[in-house]
C-alpha cells in the first residue's frame, strides 16, 4: 500500500535570555520548535503510527529563502529535540533522503508547511508529506513460459530504469512522467523479439499494474479472465488507487508489423530548413508522411517557437476551438480526420508564414511530432527551421563553450566576412576574420581557442562587404568544473569499508560494501606509498567467499552510490549530477594485471575472442548523460551502463590489457581520454567516470590479484578536436 507522512509540529516561542534557547541565536528573540513525524498507513484513510525507519530530509528556511538549518535524518537528529529559532516566519519542508530516481520499494515522500514563531505565543502546525512519484508492478501471465524460454520488461522514464524479471514481483519507483515498457521475449528457438508500450497519462501517487498474456485469437486472453482487445483494455481499482493495462502479445507485433511511422520528406538529413524571409520565401516542398496501422489514440505536437507562444504542446487529435483556430491562423496543416491511419501533412505553406526573431536577428522554430497508437506503441519525430531576417547580414546564436566558441554568421555577400568581439563592458571590439564560407548558403563562421574565458560573457557581431554588419548578440560561456575529491586524496572508513570521500560527503562509491558483508576485505583503498601526491586509488580485484562459497570481485570507483546486494550480486547507481562540458579526462594510472582464472559467468557474446588464462584488462572511463543508472550484476536481471544508449551524449575510454608504468612518481603513466561527443546541442545533467581493475567484473570475469592504481584525475576544458571527429 501507498503510504504518506504526516508532519506535527509544535511551536513554543520563549523569551530573549531563556536558558534553554542559547545557540548561535542568543542575541535575538527566539523560540522552540518540536518537530513529530506519523506515518499514514494508506493514501485513502488518516490512521497513523508513529515512523521510525523513513530516512527523512528536514530543512528550516527563512522568509528570504535562505536554508537556516538543516537535518539529514529527522529520526536520529530531530525526533524528541528541541530546535531552537529565531521569532519569525519560516517553512519546514520535509523530503525523503533519497535521489528520487527510480528504485525498487523506495517511495519519495515530500511535504512543507509555513509557521510563524512569535515571542510569548505557542504555535502549533502539521506538514503532510505525500508519495510524489508512481508505483509500477509487472505480472507475466503463466501461459507466457510455454512459448517463451525467457521474457522481461524494461519500465523505464527521465526518473531512471528498472528491469522486471519473469521472477520479479516487487514494486518499482518512478518519478511521475511519461513511462515506457519494452518487454523483451525470447521464444523456444532462441529467437529474440521486443514490444514497446508508451503511456502518456502517467500521474503521481498512482499504481500501475502490467499484465502480458498471449492473445489467442479469439479476442481473449489465455487465462486471466479479463477481455481482450488489440490493446488489452485499461482496468481501474478505485479503492487501492491501481490501473490496470492489460497487454496481448501477438503474433504480428513480434515480428515487427503494425508499428507506428513518421517520415519526413524534402528536409536536410538533420531534419531542418534554412531560408531568408521575403515577400514569398524560396523555401522547398516538403511533408511529414504519417502511418499508423492501428489507428491514432493521440498526437501531440510540442513546439519551441515564439510563434507558439502560450501554445507550446498540443494534441492534434483533441484541439480546442481555440487551438484550432489558432494553428489555422498560422496555416498549420490540418485534417478533417487526424486519427486516420494514414496521413501526409504539407508543410510547406506553413513554413512560409515563419518568421525571424526580429528585423535583424535569425528565428529558429523547433517541432516533435510524437504518434501513440491505439496499442500504446509510440513513434517521434523532430524537425525545424531556422528563418533569416531579409537583411545584408545576420549575427546567428553562436556555439559557446567554457574556454572556446564558433562565431557564425550569414551573407550573400561574404567578401570581408567576419566578427567584431569583445567582452561584455570593455570599450573597443576586436575584428575575426571568418574561416569557413559556405556560398550556397551565406553561412561564415570563425572556431575561436585561444583567449576565451570560462563564465564570462561577451559581445559580438557579424560583418561582410564593405560595411554591412549585423546586430550585436551576447553570449556567455560555460563554467569549469572538476569532479569532488579529484586527487583522491580525501577517504574516510565507516565501520569496515573505505569510502574515496572526504566525511559526510558522498561523490565516489566502490564495491566495498558487498564485498565487506562476510569479512572486511576492501577491494578498493585507499594508497599512500605508490602516489602522485597525497594518497591515490590501490583497486586489487580478488575473490571473495567463505568455505568455498563466494564470487569474484573486480576492485572499481565510480562516481555514484552502491545501493544494495542482491544475494551475491550488487545494486549501484552510476551517474553525480554534472551540467558542464569537458574535452577531456587526464590523470595517472599504473597497472600489473594476472591471467583471467574466474568466468563462471562470462557471456560469450560480449567478447568472444576472450579466454581464460588470457590476460586481464582494466578500464577507465567518462560519460556525460542526461540522467544516472541503476546497475545489477545479477545475471538474472544483469542491468549494465551501456555507452551506446540515447541518454549518453559523449564519452571516452582507456582499456589496457598489459602491465602499464611510466616516468612519472612513483612510476606512473599519464593518461589522456579524449571525451568524444555524440551531441552538441544538449546540455548534460550527470557525469559517470569509473575506474576498474577487471573490465569485466561485472560478468565476474577476471584476474584475482589484478591492480590498478590511479591519482590525480582533472576534467579539462581546451579545445580537442578529437572530441568533435574533426
Amino acid at each position: 500500500m501507498m503510504k504518506q507522512f504526516i508532519l506535527y509540529m509544535g511551536i513554543c516561542s520563549l523569551l530573549l535570555g531563556a536558558a534553554s534557547c542559547r545557540d548561535e541565536s542568543a542575541a535575538l528573540p527566539t523560540g522552540s520548535l518540536y518537530l513529530g513525524v506519523e506515518e499514514d498507513a494508506t493514501i485513502l484513510t488518516r490512521a497513523t503510527t508513529e515512523v521510525t525507519d523513513e530516512l527523512l530530509r528536514v530543512d528550516i528556511i527563512d522568509a528570504a529563502g535562505d536554508t537556516l538549518k538543516s537535518y539529514d535524518d529527522y529520526y536520529t537528529e530531530v525526533r524528541g529535540q528541541q530546535i531552537v529559532l529565531p521569532v519569525g516566519s519560516y517553512t519546514v519542508a520535509v523530503r525523503s533522503n533519497l535521489s528520487g530516481g527510480a528504485a525498487w520499494e523506495t517511495p519519495f515522500y515530500a511535504g512543507s508547511e509555513s509557521v510563524t514563531v512569535q515571542a510569548g505565543e505557542i504555535t502549533s502546525a502539521q506538514v503532510v508529506c505525500q508519495i510524489t512519484n508512481t508505483k509500477v508492478m509487472v505480472e507475466y501471465a503463466p501461459s507466457l513460459s510455454q512459448y517463451f524460454s525467457n521474457y522481461e520488461t524494461t519500465v523505464s522514464n527521465t526518473s531512471g530504469s528498472l528491469l522486471y524479471t519473469r521472477d520479479e514481483y516487487r514494486a518499482g519507483y518512478f518519478a511521475p512522467e511519461k513511462l515506457t515498457a519494452e518487454l523483451h521475449l525470447t521464444n523456444l528457438d532462441g529467437n529474440t523479439f521486443t514490444l514497446t508500450r508508451v503511456y502518456p497519462d502517467i500521474q503521481p501517487r498512482y499504481a500501475y499494474k502490467l499484465r502480458y498474456y498471449l492473445d489467442e485469437g479469439d479476442g481473449g486472453e489465455d487465462d486471466s479472465g479479463d477481455a481482450g482487445a488489440d490493446f488489452g483494455g485499461i482496468g481501474v481499482d478505485e479503492q487501492a488507487d491501481t490501473i490496470y493495462y492489460n497487454i496481448s502479445i501477438k503474433e504480428e507485433d513480434l515480428f515487427g508489423k503494425g508499428a507506428p511511422e513518421l517520415t519526413l520528406i524534402g528536409f536536410s538529413d538533420e531534419g531542418k530548413l534554412t531560408f531568408k524571409k521575403t515577400e514569398n520565401p524560396d523555401v522547398p516542398e516538403h511533408a511529414i508522411q504519417i502511418s499508423a496501422p492501428n489507428g491514432v489514440k493521440q498526437f501531440r505536437v510540442e513546439a519551441v517557437s515564439h510563434q507558439f507562444t502560450g501554445m507550446e504542446s498540443f494534441d492534434l487529435c483533441n484541439l480546442t476551438d481555440e487551438e484550432q483556430s489558432r494553428l489555422q491562423a498560422l496555416n498549420f496543416p490540418l485534417q478533417e480526420d487526424m486519427t486516420a491511419k494514414e496521413m501526409t501533412l504539407e508543410l510547406t505553406k506553413f513554413a512560409k508564414g515563419l518568421e525571424p526573431a526580429s528585423e535583424t536577428v535569425m528565428g529558429t522554430h523547433s517541432f516533435t511530432f510524437t504518434l501513440l497508437d491505439s496499442l500504446h506503441q509510440e513513434t517521434t519525430c523532430t524537425f525545424g527551421y531556422d528563418v533569416r531576417p531579409n537583411v545584408a547580414v545576420t549575427t546567428d546564436e553562436p556555439d559557446a563553450w567554457a574556454k572556446f566558441v564558433t562565431l557564425k554568421g550569414n551573407s550573400a555577400d561574404q567578401t570581408n566576412a567576419g566578427f567584431m568581439l569583445r567582452k561584455a563592458g570593455d570599450a573597443d571590439y576586436q575584428r575575426y576574420d571568418a574561416t569557413s564560407c559556405d556560398a550556397s548558403t551565406g553561412d561564415f563562421s570563425l572556431l575561436l581557442t585561444e583567449g576565451i574565458e570560462p563564465e564570462t560573457e561577451y559581445e559580438y557581431y557579424a560583418m561582410s562587404g564593405t560595411d554591412d554588419m549585423g546586430e550585436v548578440r551576447r553570449f556567455k560561456t560555460e563554467g569549469i568544473v572538476n569532479l569532488q575529491n579529484n586527487t583522491f586524496d580525501e577517504w574516510n572508513k565507516n565501520g569496515s569499508s573505505w569510502y574515496p570521500n572526504a566525511s559526510g560527503t558522498a561523490w565516489w562509491d566502490s564495491g566495498n560494501e558487498g564485498a565487506n558483508t562476510l569479512s572486511e576485505n576492501n577491494p578498493t583503498s585507499p594508497e599512500e606509498t605508490v602516489v602522485i601526491s597525497g594518497k591515490a586509488v590501490k583497486l586489487q580485484s580478488t575473490w571473495i567467499g567463505f568455505m568455498g562459497i563466494g564470487a569474484f570481485a573486480s576492485a572499481s570507483v565510480f562516481t555514484g552510490d552502491f545501493v544494495d546486494t542482491d544475494g551475491m550480486n550488487g545494486i549501484l547507481s552510476f551517474g553525480q549530477s554534472f551540467t558542464s562540458r569537458p574535452t577531456k579526462l587526464t590523470g595517472y594510472y599504473q597497472y600489473a594485471p594476472v591471467p583471467i582464472d574466474y568466468m563462471e559467468n562470462w557471456d560469450k557474446s560480449v567478447n568472444p575472442d576472450l579466454n581464460e588464462g588470457d590476460n586481464d584488462h582494466c578500464i577507465i572511463y567518462v560519460a556525460l548523460c542526461t540522467k544516472d543508472y541503476v546497475i545489477r550484476t545479477n545475471p538474472d536481471n544483469r542491468q549494465l551502463f551501456n555507452p551506446d544508449d540515447e541518454s549518453v551524449i559523449a564519452y571516452g575510454e582507456l582499456v589496457a590489457n598489459e602491465a602499464v608504468t611510466g616516468d612519472e612518481t612513483s612510476n606512473y603513466k599519464k593518461f589522456s581520454i579524449d571525451i568524444i561527443y555524440k551531441r552538441t546541442d544538449v546540455t548534460p545533467t550527470h557525469i559517470v567516470v569509473v575506474a576498474a581493475a577487471s573490465r569485466y567484473g561485472d560478468y565476474f570475469t577476471g584476474g584475482k590479484g589484478s591492480t590498478l592504481y590511479v591519482d590525480e584525475f582533472n576534467l579539462e576544458y581546451d579545445y580537442n578536436a578529437a572530441s568533435f571527429n574533426e
